[in-house]
Formats: C-alpha cells, structure tokens, sequence
C-alpha cells in the first residue's frame, strides 16, 4: 500500500510456481493454469510456438566469460596480450545466433544495448580477428597456446552449449579449454571461490535484458 508508484500496479497479487519440465509448463499454459512462462530461447522458439502460445523474445542475461586469474597465478591470464587475444578470438555475433536464438545480440560490454551501465563509445571493442589474436598470443610468448580449466554449470548453460562453442572459438589460437560441469549453482559458487579455475562461464541477469553472448 506504500509503493511510491502505486498507477505501475497491475496486480494483487503475483504467484511463482517452479515447473523444471518444459512440456508440463507449456501444458499448464495451455490449460489456464499459468498468465506467463519463461523459458530459454532455444525451447521458445520452437516447443512454445508448436503449442500456440504468444512468444516473446528479448536479451535478458548476459553470458560470459569471467577471466578470474588477472594476476596471473595459477595461468597465462596476468598478462594482457592474453586476455586481450581471448576478446579478439571470439565470433560474438555468431555465437548469439547459434547460442541465443531469436532476441539475442552480441556484445563485448559486461552490459547490453539499453541496460545500465552500457557504454556506446566502447561498442566493437574487440572485434573478431582470429590473426590479431594469434599476434598478441605470440607476444605474450605463447605462439603455440597452453591450457586453461573453466568452470560451468549445466544449471545456466544447458548441455554445456556455451563451454563447448568457447572451446571451439579459442582452439583456433590453440587455447585448449578444460570444462569442469557443476551442476547447479550450489556446487559452482564454491568451486569458483577455490581459486582453483583462472576462467569461469557465468550467465547472469541485466535490467530485464539479455542472453547475449
């Protein structure tokens, strides 16, 4: 009753109701059991639509790779030329299209297009180039790359999709990924913090927007 904005109120009261399988959500949806759903990208654009639900689409977290290890360590991520050949070595905008699906969009900000904190004068920062990167890995004295431990969890990145498609993008300036899988959030966190992985791939929310990558 004291909302400071008390004309943006449309409802009384807002029910969550947590259904982990997707075609028992659509179903509820189906049926009137549910106003809305959300789902990722990949299960909207397809399952979702074949039902005959109204979807919509929009970015609303942004999938990254968290370069941990800035000192370098535990790995060749204190230098530079390293991170910076890692920004340059990945395909952003097909990475949204294969990953993301209808709605997603590129970007090297850790923030999307109309999110807070998103900066336009920094928009293609790093722009893809494969050789840019090979120069700036043999500078940094790794022409022929090294291995780096990533942490994931299947909880945000189903079937290890995006772990798979940044070891395939960095395999072409001979970084070779390792994926460790957690399977929830609950096993990532401290894993994380163990010190023990100089990279970690975490999809986190922005200001109702993203799923870019």
């Amino acid at each position: 009753p004291h909302y400071w904005n008390p004309k943006a109120l449309h409802y009384k009261s807002i029910v969550v109701k947590v259904i982990t399988d997707p075609q028992t959500a659509i179903s509820s949806a189906q049926s009137g059991q549910l106003n809305a759903l959300t789902f990722l990208p990949s299960v909207a654009s397809t399952a979702a639509k074949s039902a005959g639900l109204s979807v919509y689409t929009q970015p609303f977290a942004i999938a990254s790779l968290f370069l941990m290890d800035r000192g370098g360590s535990i790995s060749p991520l204190g230098k530079l030329q390293v991170r910076e050949a890692i920004n340059y070595a990945l395909n952003r905008a097909a990475m949204a299209k294969g990953l993301g699906g209808p709605g997603s969009v590129a970007t090297d900000q850790v923030a999307v297009p109309g999110a807070t904190g998103y900066d336009q004068s920094l928009a293609g920062k790093y722009p893809y180039n494969v050789a840019k990167a090979k120069q700036l890995m043999a500078t940094a004295g790794y022409p022929h790359g090294f291995k780096l431990p990533v942490l994931d969890t299947l909880a945000l990145d189903p079937n290890g999709d995006i772990a798979a498609e940044l070891k395939s993008e960095l395999a072409k300036i001979g970084i070779t990924v390792q994926v460790t899988e957690t399977p929830s959030p609950a096993q990532f966190v401290p894993a994380a913090l163990s010190k023990k992985y100089p990279a970690v791939i975490w999809p986190f929310s922005q200001d109702g927007y993203g799923f870019p990558y």
